[in-house]
Order: structure tokens, then C-alpha cells, then sequence
């Protein structure tokens, strides 16, 4: 969204790019007759307290980027900010009549919103999961421009004892303790910086963690929750509609009880795997099911682009795993030595650190396997396909990592050691434990395809049936 100016201020040189999901405003510096009057080498000054134009100026204002030869300045603050923009070859200031800009965030969020309400009917809210709760309300805001570390979230998130919901001004950082505590019922945030839609992956770990979820876009109706902070509120969600009202402390709902999902045992198997070869048993189920879509294409049943794949399933995991450290102890024991202690956790667990002196002979073997199974692009897609997804109740959609690799030994060795460590991701660890299930119960496969460039990502839901 482009805002040439905003009343009362008439811009000489520059405009605002405002991204309202998101919430990032980019100042731009025009390519114009005015700007190249002012001179070539822009660069921003600003603060939070003053119009007055002085040499006091903040330090977290961000780096000057050229794109396209416009100079640019991504700006994420939540309170004003005035700014002046300097050219350091003229020593020229574009300002508005010798004070300093006003970037009114409020009044620009204010105005995107009704703007995309009126003309793309944005709901007031956007629900990821619908539900009814009554809780307590804690509000979390950022500190000014500075966003809250995971350290500071942790700490907020510890403090939780019972049964409540929170307000959050900021982005949702699912790596965090956020989902760990149960006693967090519900989220209500005002901003997307991920982009979290309703299928996305995203979405469906916010959908397995908490009794309910939204985005507010309405600054108004956001206030007036964050209001809230401390009290006990009922919370009802119907279609788009959100509305709540204070409550006692007495029957608060209760934290949801995750049945212990159950994984199947896969069979051991030491050799890597075509598609057609793929079983339930061999693979787990979302590698299975990528071989069904297979097999539904081939049938004319489905109209739709499958790529290649050939998997690698746990038993030669097993084998490539073990292999890579030995190869490393035996040829560089320094690093051996080294990596075991530094990288004790992942030891045995997964790949050695890439060397071009100790490369296993399974690189080789996963490179001419690939090719042969008609995998034939320079860009690869590494993904995990572990005991515990795509499984009846349980999706685990997003949970573990894909890498984009290149057709190398280096970058398909580091991709898959990406994808294997990824099940001891905070996310990983927290969301399965919510469901009985720990990190070690988790058997790993994983799947190697072209990669291709969608124009739309999403989840698929499908009947097992």
C-alpha cells in the first residue's frame, strides 16, 4: 500500500510502503527532480520525543538499503517516530518546513485497515481456530521498536498459573515456551509478520497448541481487549465474530488433554527407497501418501504436478549417521574429538559435520539414486517424513524442517543433517510432548525431490479413508 502523503503533510521527496498484515512501513526516497535537487546520498535521521530538528538522533534507526536504485528504509517501530531525511554530498535536509517528519504509525495502520476492509472485506478478525474459553487475560507488548527476545517471552510465559489468555502486540514466535505451558489457553495478536493463514503450517501448530486463535486488525477493537489485562473474561467466537465479557474467577475452562498419540512401528530397511517401493511400513505415512498422489496422477484420477522422489529410510539413516563419524575419526581426529564434545547432543543422532576429507560413501550412492529415479533438476527439496506425521489425529504439519539443497555432496549432506536435527527444535520438542510422545520415539525418513516453485503453499487435508 503506497501513501504519498498523509494530511497535514506534503512530502518533497519520499513516500510510505505500508504492509498492514505485517505491519512494515518502508520509507522510500522518490527518483525525482526534487530528490536529485537535494542530492544523491540520503540517509534517515529521527527520534521518538521531538519534531525539533537537532543533532540527537536515535540509533535503532535502520540501515539505508538500495534497491533498484531507490534508497529505502524498513521502519517496524509501533509509536511515532519524526524523521528527517539528509544528503550527506549536499548537506541538504528534505524536512517539513525546518521540522522534522511526523511517521504517525497509528494513523497509517487506522487508514490501511479501513481502506482494505472497504475494498477487500479484511474481517475485523481473522481466526486460525475458533473456540470458547473463559480465562484470564495477560497483555504483552513489545518495548517500543525492540522486539522481546525469547529469553524476555520465556520468563512472561513462566509466570502463567492459570487457565488464561493472552493479548499479544507483536508477532507470535511459537519457538518459545509459549506452547509448553497448558495453562495458555488462547492467543489474540495484532500482528502477522509470519503470514500465518488458516492452511498454512503455521496454522496448524497454532491449531494443535491452543483452544482458540485469532489475529485482531482493528486497532479499536485490539485497545479495547488489551484493556482487559488482569481481568477474567469470557470469550465466545462465532464465524468472524469475537465477543467477550468480564466474568468471576470461577469455572475457568480447563487446559486441553492431548490423547498420547500412538506411531507405527516401521520396518528396518537399509537400502534407499524408490516410490514405488514406498509402504506405510517402510516409510511412515507421508511418504506413503506422496507415492498414493503418485499413483492417483498416473490413474488420471487427479490433474496436478507430483515431483520425483526417492526416501531414505531410518535403518540407512542409521547406517549413513554412524559411518560419517566414523569416517571423521578416522581421518581428521582432531575434529572428531572436537565435534563430539561441542555437538554431544546430535551424536549418533545425526550426520557428523560436513568434510570433503571424510565424506561417506552413501553421498555418492544418494546422488546417482536420485538421478536414476528421474530426480533431475540442480535444486532439491529435503524433507523430513518421520514416524509421527501425516498419522491419523496428529499432522504434524510444519513441525520439522525442509532444506533447499543444490545437486552437491555438501548441500544435500548439510540439508539432510537440517532436516534430522529438526526434530529438537523447541517447537518439535514442546508440540510432540503435548501429545505423550518424546524426541528419541521419533524414527526418521527422509525424502529427497526436485524442488519446485509453487505459486501457492498450503496444507492439504485429506480422509485416510
Amino acid at each position: 500500500m503506497k501513501i504519498n502523503s498523509t494530511n497535514p503533510i506534503s512530502f518533497k521527496s519520499h513516500h510510505y510502503n505500508f504492509q498492514p498484515i505485517t505491519e512494515d512501513i518502508q520509507i522510500v526516497v522518490d527518483n525525482n527532480d526534487v530528490r536529485e535537487n537535494f542530492g544523491n546520498f540520503p540517509t534517515i535521521r529521527g527520534n521518538y520525543k521531538s519534531e525539533e530538528i537537532s543533532g540527537e538522533y536515535t540509533s535503532d534507526v535502520p540501515d539505508t538499503s538500495v534497491d533498484d536504485g531507490k534508497f529505502s528504509y524498513y521502519f517496524y517501530g509501533n509509536k511515532p517516530f519524526y524523521y528527517n531525511i539528509y544528503y550527506e554530498d549536499s548537506g541538504k535536509t528534505d524536512s517539513k518546513n525546518g521540522k522534522n517528519y511526523l511517521l504517525n504509525t497509528d494513523d497509517i495502520k487506522d487508514r490501511a485497515f479501513d481502506f482494505l476492509k472497504s475494498n477487500y472485506n479484511v474481517p475485523d478478525i481473522d481466526f486460525i481456530k475458533r473456540g470458547n474459553v473463559k480465562a484470564k487475560v495477560k497483555k504483552i507488548s513489545e518495548q517500543g521498536s525492540r522486539i522481546l527476545s525469547n529469553e524476555e517471552l520465556n520468563r512472561i510465559f513462566s509466570e502463567v498459573k492459570e487457565p488464561t489468555v493472552i493479548i499479544y502486540d507483536g508477532d507470535i514466535n511459537l519457538n518459545t515456551d509459549i506452547i509448553s505451558n497448558k495453562n495458555i489457553l488462547g492467543i489474540i495478536t495484532n500482528k502477522n509478520i509470519s503470514m500465518v493463514t488458516l492452511l498454512s503450517h503455521y496454522g496448524s501448530q497454532l491449531r494443535h497448541s491452543f483452544l482458540f486463535m485469532c489475529f485482531c486488525y482493528n486497532k479499536k477493537l485490539f485497545d479495547e481487549l488489551s484493556s482487559l489485562d488482569g481481568k477474567y473474561v469470557e470469550f465466545n467466537c462465532s464465524q468472524n465474530n469475537l465477543t467477550y465479557k468480564e466474568t468471576d474467577n470461577t469455572n475457568l475452562s480447563t487446559p486441553k488433554e492431548n490423547e498420547k498419540i500412538e506411531l507405527p512401528r516401521l520396518k528396518y530397511c537399509e537400502r534407499i527407497l524408490d516410490s514405488n517401493e514406498y509402504t506405510q511400513e517402510l516409510v511412515g505415512a507421508k511418504a506413503y501418501n506422496l507415492s498414493r498422489l503418485e499413483q492417483l496422477v498416473r490413474e488420471g484420477k487427479i490433474d496436478c504436478i507430483i515431483p520425483k522422489s526417492i526416501s531414505l529410510p531410518f535403518g540407512y539413516l542409521d547406517n549413513f549417521i554412524a559411518d560419517s563419524w566414523q569416517k571423521l575419526k578416522e581421518n581428521e581426529p582432531e575434529k572428531f574429538d572436537y565435534y563430539s564434545k561441542t555437538r554431544a547432543k546430535y551424536k549418533n543422532k545425526s550426520l557428523a559435520p560436513y568434510s570433503k576429507n571424510s565424506k561417506p560413501s552413501q553421498l555418492n550412492e544418494i546422488m546417482m539414486r536420485a538421478r536414476k529415479a528421474g530426480i533431475k533438476g540442480n535444486d532439491l527439496m529435503v524433507r523430513s517424513a518421520f514416524a509421527c506425521e501425516d498419522i491419523d489425529g496428529f499432522s504434524a504439519a510444519g513441525l520439522f524442517k525442509s532444506s533447499i539443497a543444490k545437486f552437491t555432496p555438501d548441500s544435500i549432506y548439510n540439508s539432510i543433517n537440517i532436516v534430522l536435527q529438526s526434530k529438537y527444535l523447541p517447537i518439535s520438542i514442546s508440540l510432540t510432548k503435548k501429545y505423550g510422545v518424546e524426541q528419541d520415539e521419533i524414527i526418521p525418513t527422509i525424502l529427497i525431490q526436485d524442488r519446485i516453485n509453487a505459486d501457492y503453499r498450503f496444507t492439504l487435508y485429506t480422509d485416510m479413508k
